[in-house]
């Protein structure tokens, strides 16, 4: 019934139904009456207005004017001079994001990585701003959804139609997605957090340094700066150059094949590529990792070796300069140069072995 749209536009937009006057067509729709008898259909529009209460008379039976005060938040007129907020219903939603991005500076970076005029909104710490963007949001789902309705009418007069076909299907596939961002959101938020990569406190022919533990790369891996800094220019195999292949490419400078590094209270000789990019200072990779058995245990945060649980590094105790670099290369595959290949002693395949730590 009329009656029940009103109760729900009383709680949308904090209007009494006593002061709602719903029109159809320019006829006003009473209480009990049904959509249906009253000639409404799907997709129709219906004109809500607020009932004024009634002015005071004066005594000389002049009406007395009353000043109307602009309500905090609005920014418009409807038809009928009422004062409103076209954003209200967002207002709730827009205060909670504000809320959640001050305390979470990931999220609020991951926003303005999909939708930069939302994050300018946040920016602004302006709730009104923020509403407005949801508001835009929400339309742009509406009309999307309009589309697929008018697409679904169009294959229906015909079904033939190729174009309406198309429509629907990417209609289809964005709705999937768009629910499948919304479950993940709700039953699995964590997988949205920044992911902190695996250092850990180590030592380097005799130096401390902090290593980037990564499973993933096949070699161990220095910078040309990181190896000056700790003195192995002197002993790097430049017949180990060549070109490290990952995520891109990076020249191999050569090879240092025995460095004495601590882990704990463990002493073990690694092997060291040597690149001459240097986005990534020190990484520690698997060609060791597994030679010297150790363990990432995930669950306790710890690396397992020779005994000894090496804590990994929290984020605040990971330099700044080392969380920018985590999106560097990570040397996959080498490709050795000919000296190199000669100096290991065989064929091409063992030089490449050799520059890989494979």
């Amino acid at each position: 019934t009329i009656e029940n749209i009103k109760a729900i536009l009383e709680v949308e937009y904090n209007l009494p139904i006593v002061r709602q006057v719903l029109s159809f067509e320019g006829k006003i729709l009473d209480n009990a009456s049904r959509l249906s008898s009253s000639g409404v259909k799907t997709n129709d529009m219906l004109m809500l207005h607020e009932q004024r209460p009634q002015i005071p008379r004066a005594a000389g039976g002049a009406q007395q004017p009353t000043p109307v005060s602009r309500p905090s938040g609005a920014i418009g007129l409807d038809m009928l001079g009422n004062f409103f907020n076209p954003y209200q219903r967002h207002m709730r939603e827009a205060e909670e994001l504000l809320q959640m991005s001050t305390v979470d500076p990931h999220l609020r970076r991951r926003i303005s990585e999909n939708n930069a005029s939302l994050a300018a909104a946040l920016e602004s710490n302006n709730p009104q701003n923020v509403a407005k963007e949801l508001a835009e949001i929400h339309r742009l789902k509406q009309e999307n959804e309009a589309k697929k309705q008018a697409a679904i009418m169009r294959l229906n007069s015909n079904p033939l139609d190729v174009e309406a076909q198309r429509e629907i299907e990417e209609a289809i596939q964005l709705e999937n997605i768009d629910k499948n961002l919304e479950q993940a959101m709700e039953y699995n938020p964590e997988s949205f957090g920044r992911v902190v990569m695996l250092y850990i406190d180590c030592e380097v022919n005799g130096k401390p340094i902090k290593a980037f533990v990564d499973s993933g790369a096949q070699s161990t891996i220095m910078s040309v700066k990181c190896a000056e800094r700790y003195g192995l220019m002197r002993l790097i195999d430049k017949r180990y150059a060549g070109i490290a292949k990952g995520v891109g490419t990076s020249k191999i400078v050569g090879r240092v094949h025995a460095v004495d590094m601590k882990i704990g209270s463990n002493f073990i000789p690694v092997s060291i590529t040597v690149l001459e990019n240097n986005d990534m200072e020190f990484l520690f990779g698997l060609d060791n990792l597994r030679r010297h058995q150790c363990i990432l245990d995930l669950k306790d945060n710890v690396l397992r070796i020779g005994g000894d649980a090496v804590p990994f590094l929290a984020e605040g105790d990971i330099p700044m300069h080392l969380r920018e670099s985590e999106s560097g290369e990570d040397p996959m595959e080498t490709d050795a140069g000919a000296s190199g290949a000669k100096a290991a002693g065989g064929g091409g395949a063992g030089g490449a072995a050799g520059a890989g730590g494979g």
